[in-house]
Order: structure tokens, then sequence, then C-alpha cells
């Protein structure tokens, strides 16, 4: 039912849909229907309700482009491959399984949505649909063992100088692994490692919630903290 709801918002043209008109196109009940509106507003679509009107969309969660993230991009490994995935557990632990089959240097894990999302020491970190960037990044960096917690600050470097290049917002980095804009946690930065014969990679996630920065400016983001990343490693 969510789908024949969002199709008729959507040749309504922006206009108002009351109640009564959803319920008697859909064959369901007022209440269903306010049910499936407030379902759709946790995964990031915005309605107006105005009295003995009703309902009408405004905006749309901003989606992933796979196109125009790929189009725009001048690194040479990382973001190449992109594994897209509307819900995991985890990204983390979906890019530490691809480390396991053999997964390319570079290749990107991003998901609309994490339903066991972590940062540091287990903790949760809240990932709801349409409200933030989820995304980790696999890499096989040849330096020495003791240098690679120094990876977390680079991201976390990369990934504020993205955000202040796109919008005039105090964001600043918290060590280790946070970054906050007015004192608020927007970003966090999870660095962990797997060993195969001999060879070592990491996976790092970063994980930007869209509570203070918008939708748009973590996927713009995304390009951005890339190409950073992608000076620092000289050209990767």
């Amino acid at each position: 039912m969510t789908d024949q709801l969002l199709a008729l918002f959507e040749e309504s043209d922006g206009h108002f849909l009351s109640g009564e008109e959803l319920s008697s196109q859909l064959k369901v009940s007022r209440t269903a229907i306010w049910k499936q509106i407030e379902r759709l507003r946790s995964q990031g679509y915005r309605f107006e309700a105005v009295p003995r009107k009703g309902y009408r969309l405004i905006g749309k969660p901003d989606r992933l482009d796979l196109k125009a993230v790929l189009t725009n991009l001048t690194t040479k490994k990382l973001g190449r491959q992109i594994k897209y995935v509307e819900e995991v557990g985890s990204t983390q632990a979906a890019a530490l399984e691809l480390v396991a089959q053999g997964a390319a240097e570079g290749t990107l894990v991003v998901a609309e949505r994490q339903t066991a999302g972590r940062g540091r020491m287990g903790r949760r970190w809240h990932s709801p649909k349409g409200k933030g960037l989820w995304m980790s990044l696999i890499l096989r960096p040849s330096i020495p063992l003791n240098f690679t917690p120094q990876l977390t600050l680079m991201v976390a470097v990369a990934v504020c100088r993205a955000i202040r290049g796109l919008v005039p917002v105090p964001v600043g980095i918290k060590w280790p692994n946070d970054l906050l804009i007015e004192g608020k946690k927007v970003c966090g930065i999870l660095l962990e490692s797997s060993a195969e014969d001999e060879r070592r990679s990491m996976s790092l996630s970063a994980s930007a919630s869209a509570s203070i920065c918008s939708r748009r400016i973590t996927r713009r983001s995304l390009r951005e903290s890339l190409r950073r990343w992608q000076s620092h490693q000289g050209g990767m």
C-alpha cells in the first residue's frame, strides 16, 4: 500500500489529498492512511498536514545517485567500486565480509539504513533511512601497523574539509574519531582491521548524521571526502 500511496501523492502534483479521499481510493481506513504517512515520514518523506484539507507531499528523501558519484570522482581506486544497499545490519560488517571475499581496495559500501550500526567500543549508532550517510571503505595500506590509527584522523580531516568546503558551518574534530558542529556529534569514524596470509586490510566506516548537516550536504561530501582523501594518499 505504501507504493500506491506515494503514487497518489506524486500524481497530485503538490495538491492536498484528504484522508477521506485517500482511504476511499486505497480501500483502507483513515487510521491506516495516517500510519502509512508516519511510516513514510520516518523514511525521509516530508508531508504538510492541514485540517480539512488533508496532506500533500512536499519533500522526498535524497537518495544516492551512483552515476553522479562515479562521474565526478577523480580517484584511481577509492570509491571506484560501490556496493549500494537499501538496508544492512552494518556497512562495517558488510565491508569486512567483502574483504574476506577478496574485494578490491577502495571498494565502498553505502547503505540507506543500518539496523545494527555501531561505533567505538560496540556502541550503537542510530542510522535511520533518509537521515544520513552510512558508508565503509576498504583499504590495504602499505604502512607500519603502529601508524594505522592515523588513518582515522586523516579521514576525519578529509570529511571535515569536505563539509567546510560546501557549507559555512563550524565543524571540528573531537579526538579521536568524531566530528562536531556546535558541540553536537554529526559524524563518527570507525577503523577495523583483518589479516589473511600476512596481508592486512582495513575497513574504515564514516557515518554522517543529517541532524545538523542536510542530507544533500552529506551526499555531496561523499565525493568531496574521497577526493580529499585521495590528495592525502598521493592520488589513490
